[in-house]
């Protein structure tokens, strides 16, 4: 029992620092990947139902998600196939967004149960065999909607739902990993429970020697009264009792120390200095994929603003226009007092937002977006063949104008339900999953922007002080 008691030791050492690595790199990095594949499949998503492939669940924001759970899997008939693939995708969007806002993403909260939950959401669908040969009924038929949409004339929603598809891939397998490794570490974790509270308690197991028959039935007796609480998995304590008690005991606890080690990664030299132009290209990429969302969008906010137009209005109301229509000569401009915080003063302000010229220009932008998305446009070469500078000054401008853009569209649903009856707001079209994936592309590549301006800064405190990038990269 002493070699056992030396290794338990050993083992919660590693353990220890291992989590501590977990909790700094790990999952930081988990947490910003989940993020990543969740604008993914909101871009391929919101094309999907602009192409009238699928429809918005009307239910889908009053799902109350408390835990994970995965969509249905099981097949369904032809005739069911927008219905069942429309509630699906809904659902696998809805959890993904729980995952996101709502989860801990912690040693102490994560199990090895919510990580099989998380897994199972994760391969729902499997992006790297995305085909209409696919066994699993959801991949199949969203290959089948994907194929379709590259059969046509909308080359801009093409790009986009290949490069999504692609980059999904690559996240999935980012995740994988992850997973595998914080998976790895909760095994661990739960045996060297058993050891402690169950294997040190049992007098006659001595290392090296087989265990007693009915020795799972023993430990599982004193796991309901030591673990309460925690389940019971068959396999981890035969693992135990394979490490601990059988003949190769030392080998497989070795395995286990050094797959638990952190190994120290030495820094790659570097010859060249950081390829900035490449971090703006990809902040630039990142916002320009917000388009079609955009579009979207704002799309609905008109459809709302003709509903509002369009009903009976009072005897003030039908004056008030005659004067605008006088006043601005023929034309009859909808002006909307809306209200929005302001961050820097921490204070509510009301702005009122002129909606035709609002929507002209914003589509403007969202078709600039649009067309920058697509790497084979000639805005696209250009902007690639633009200096550092411009490049930063563009992205600096077209990302502020998308978060005013976000800001108005956001005070302006707000207006529109505000101005309906409870009764009446059914004919108002949502655009919470449109804000939702702006906001998600804003912060992306605020953060984008963010590491370009530190790096750039540092080189700069580098250069003052007479060290070279590669130099310091290097030593």
């Amino acid at each position: 029992m002493e070699e056992n008691s030396d290794y338990s030791g050993r083992l919660e050492a590693s353990l220890e620092a291992r989590a501590k690595f977990i909790e700094e790199k790990r999952l930081t990095h988990l947490k910003e990947n989940f993020r990543i594949f969740q604008t993914l499949f909101e871009s391929i998503y919101n094309i999907l139902l602009r192409k009238s492939l699928i429809q918005e669940d009307p239910y889908k924001y009053e799902q109350k998600i408390s835990e994970i759970s995965l969509p249905p899997r099981d097949n369904f008939i032809e005739s069911e196939k927008q219905e069942k693939m429309s509630q699906r995708l809904s659902e696998f969007h809805s959890q993904l967004d729980f995952l996101n806002n709502y989860y801990q993403f912690s040693l102490e909260f994560l199990n090895l149960n919510r990580i099989k939950l998380i897994v199972g959401l994760v391969k729902y669908i499997n992006w790297q065999n995305l085909r209409i040969t696919s066994s699993n009924i959801t991949t199949m038929v969203l290959a089948e909607y994907v194929e379709k949409i590259k059969q046509g004339t909308d080359k801009v929603s093409t790009g986009i739902i290949k490069d999504a598809v692609n980059q999904l891939d690559n996240t999935t397998k980012q995740i994988m990993a992850a997973l595998s490794e914080i998976t790895f570490w909760l095994r661990e974790n739960y045996k060297l429970e058993l050891r402690i509270k169950i294997f040190s308690r049992l007098p006659d197991m001595k290392a090296g020697e087989p265990p007693k028959d009915g020795i799972i039935k023993t430990v599982k007796r004193m796991f309901v009264q030591s673990m309460q609480g925690s389940p019971f998995f068959t396999s981890l304590v035969e693992e135990v009792l394979a490490e601990d008690y059988s003949s190769q005991s030392r080998e497989l606890q070795q395995i286990i120390l050094e797959k638990l080690a952190i190994k120290e990664v030495k820094p790659r030299k570097k010859k060249q200095e950081p390829a900035y132009k490449a971090v703006l290209l990809e902040a630039i990429r990142n916002l320009t994929k917000s388009g079609i969302t955009l579009k979207d969008g704002l799309a609905k906010l008109y459809d709302n603003s003709l509903i509002l137009n369009s009903r009976k209005v009072t005897l003030g109301e039908k004056f008030s226009r005659w004067v605008r229509r006088t006043i601005q000569k023929g034309e009859d401009e909808q002006i909307f007092e809306v209200e929005y915080f302001d961050g820097t003063t921490s204070t509510a302000r009301i702005e009122k937002i002129t909606f035709n010229h609002f929507y002209q220009e914003s589509q403007k932008k969202a078709r600039l977006f649009m067309t920058l998305a697509n790497k084979m446009s000639t805005a696209y070469q250009r902007l690639e063949g633009a200096g550092e500078e411009q490049m930063f000054d563009f992205l600096a401008k077209n990302l502020g104008d998308l978060q005013l853009i976000y800001r108005r569209m956001e005070g302006l649903s707000t207006y529109f339900r505000s101005e309906f009856t409870q009764s009446e707001r059914n004919k108002l079209k949502g655009i919470k999953l449109e804000l939702a994936a702006l906001k998600n592309s804003i912060v992306k590549t605020n953060k984008i922007k963010h590491d370009y301006v530190s790096g750039k800064e540092e080189e700069q405190q580098m250069k003052k002080l007479g060290i070279r990038m590669e130099d310091d990269q290097t030593r």
